[in-house]
């Protein structure tokens, strides 16, 4: 028998039900405390099943309705702006690429005799792939020259 034992768990749906009717009529920087959240769902914070129900609910509210709840460090979560999300998205993205590059990196400083054949495509197809997103990324960034504010200095 495995050590690891994969089990379904406990459903999530009906703690999200009650947060989506507790908190139903949400509008854009409304703040949703962790200790709203708290009270509604009678589970600590730091537990494994709070993530999970949370995680689930802005999943959920993000997939059916196109509402993204942005955490607040130590406060809660936010119903993001337009604003707000297009801010969200370029630090995802600009995060993404950083995974990229490093990916890249390191599958270019490995050693290619170590490696059997299919490894070796699958080397040679990460290190030309993220060559050519950074040079799509880089060439991309020189084109586009916003000077966006960061979302700490909000106006």
């Amino acid at each position: 028998m495995s050590l690891l034992t994969v089990s379904q768990g406990m459903p999530t749906a009906v703690d999200v039900r009650k947060l989506r009717a507790a908190f139903d009529s949400r509008k854009e920087g409304q703040l949703i405390g962790y200790d709203e959240i708290n009270e509604v769902l009678r589970v600590a914070k730091d537990t494994h099943r709070w993530r999970s129900v949370v995680q689930a609910w802005r999943r959920q509210l993000y997939r059916e309705r196109n509402e993204l709840l942005i955490a607040e460090t130590g406060k809660g979560f936010v119903v993001a702006s337009p604003s707000e999300r297009i801010h969200f998205s370029a630090s995802k993205y600009k995060s993404g690429l950083r995974f990229v590059r490093r990916a890249g990196d390191v599958s270019g400083a490995t050693d290619r005799d170590r490696l059997n054949e299919e490894e070796k495509r699958i080397c040679d197809h990460l290190v030309t792939t993220t060559a050519t997103l950074k040079t799509v990324a880089n060439t991309q960034a020189r084109n586009l020259r916003l000077n966006l504010p960061t979302l700490d200095k909000k106006q």
